[in-house]
C-alpha cells in the first residue's frame, strides 16, 4: 500500500473518504428510483435528496486530503492521473452550475443530482 503525506497508519484517507459520497449517491439514485417507481410517498424523495447533499458534503471533506496528496505527487504517470481527476472535478463542478435548467424548478429533473449520481456510478 502506497504511504502518502495525507494518510493514517499508511492508509490514504482520501481513498478511504471517497467511499461515503460514492455510496450516498448510489443510495440517493435507489431511493429516487423508488420514489419514481413504487411508491409516490414523499419520504423518498426527501431521503434522495438528504443523501445527495451529504454525499455533496462527503466529496468536499474528500477533496482536501485529495488534494495533499495530489501535489506530493512525484511520479510523471501517477501526475498526469491525478491532473485528469482533477480537471474532471473542477469541470464538472462549473458545467453543472452553469448548465440550463440546473436548481430551477422547471419540472425537470435537475442536471446537479443527475451528475453527482453518474459520477458516484463511475466510481470518480
Amino acid at each position: 500500500m502506497a504511504t502518502t503525506p495525507a494518510s493514517v497508519d499508511r492508509h490514504p484517507l482520501h481513498a478511504i473518504l471517497v467511499a461515503f459520497p460514492i455510496g450516498l449517491w448510489m443510495f440517493s439514485l435507489v431511493c429516487d428510483l423508488v420514489w419514481r417507481v413504487a411508491s409516490r410517498d414523499a419520504v423518498w424523495h426527501l431521503m434522495a435528496w438528504y443523501a445527495l447533499v451529504a454525499g455533496v458534503i462527503g466529496a468536499l471533506v474528500a477533496a482536501v486530503p485529495g488534494l495533499i496528496d495530489f501535489f506530493s505527487i512525484t511520479d510523471p504517470q501517477a501526475g498526469k492521473v491525478g491532473m485528469a481527476h482533477l480537471i474532471l472535478k473542477w469541470l464538472w463542478l462549473f458545467s453543472t452550475r452553469s448548465m440550463p435548467g440546473c436548481g430551477r424548478s422547471s419540472g425537470r429533473t435537475p442536471c446537479f443530482p443527475f451528475c453527482s449520481r453518474w459520477l458516484g456510478w463511475r466510481g470518480w
